[in-house]
């Protein structure tokens, strides 16, 4: 994500579990940059199935 889309990435909190044996799992983290790249790296994450929720902007 850093180096694809130039921002800055901090994980705060990621957790897995596993569910019916699959593995399940959610990360929280800060995204820093230029909101037009933040929004690249969000869609990238989006279009592989990954969901993505912006808790707070700013």
């Amino acid at each position: 994500m850093t180096k694809g889309f130039g921002i800055d990435v901090n994980i705060i909190f990621g957790d897995i579990d596993i569910v019916a044996d699959a593995p399940i799992g959610g990360i929280v983290a800060i995204f820093d940059g230029e909101p037009a790249q933040i929004d690249a790296a969000l869609n990238y994450l989006r279009q592989r199935n990954i969901a993505a929720e912006v808790l707070k902007e700013g």
